[in-house]
């Protein structure tokens, strides 16, 4: 753990944390850190390669690796993070229950940010989970390889499209759909139509596209 106030550079470790219920190999709060170089594992049930809570932080040419049922690569509550050239899997087999109370909730993704500014660009990123990224934060995620269980590219980035982020010229290119749908109230036998208007990242309709709805598993 790095906590502040403090600065530093964190340059060509191994890293590595197991336990049977959560695993936290890197974790830093109120830093000003670089981390490069460094090849970052943890293995348990929920993990944590990296958790980030920093002031500026930035993590570049790093190889991440997450195994167990829930794994994150890295997540972060920073208000100022960059990655940039790291290799980063999560490796989850979502099975069973998260065994953690952390603030940032668990499942598997490569990244995930909940609050900042985070800047994501040039790394490949892998992930078992149904996102490679996922992000409430403002930013940008520019030029990687995102590979999630059934997306890729742009597509496998779960973000808001009014939440201030950038998502552009991320490979294998697969393009983002939104769904947008009011609420209804359904009758037995009453007949009522649910409508939903699908729109690319810039709110604008599609047309003349091949569309798959997935609900509860079923197509």
């Amino acid at each position: 753990s790095i906590v502040g106030p403090a600065s530093g550079d964190v340059t060509a470790n191994n890293i590595n944390a197991e336990a049977p219920g959560v695993a936290y190999p890197v974790y830093s709060y109120g830093t000003d850190v670089t981390y490069t170089d460094n090849n970052i594992s943890g293995t348990s049930n929920s993990v944590y390669a990296m958790e980030l809570f920093g002031t500026n932080e930035t993590v570049k040419d790093n190889n991440i690796t997450a195994n167990g049922n829930f794994t994150i690569g890295v997540a972060s509550g920073s208000k100022n993070l960059v990655l940039e050239g790291n290799d980063i899997l999560a490796n989850g087999t979502n099975e069973g229950t998260p065994t953690t109370g952390d603030s940032i909730k668990s499942e598997t993704t490569g990244v995930k940010a909940v609050s900042g500014s985070t800047e994501i660009t040039n790394n490949t990123i892998t992930s078992t989970g149904e996102s490679a990224v996922k992000t409430t934060a403002s930013g940008s995620i520019i030029e990687n390889t995102l590979v999630a269980k059934d997306n890729t590219g742009d597509a496998s980035v779960d973000y808001t499209p009014n939440q201030g982020l950038i998502v552009d010229g991320n490979v294998p290119k697969m393009e983002k759909v939104f769904i947008l749908a009011d609420d209804i109230v359904m009758y037995y036998k009453n007949g009522t139509r649910y409508v939903v208007t699908l729109t690319d990242v810039e709110g604008n309709p599609l047309a003349n596209k091949a569309v798959t709805l997935t609900v509860n598993g079923n197509r």
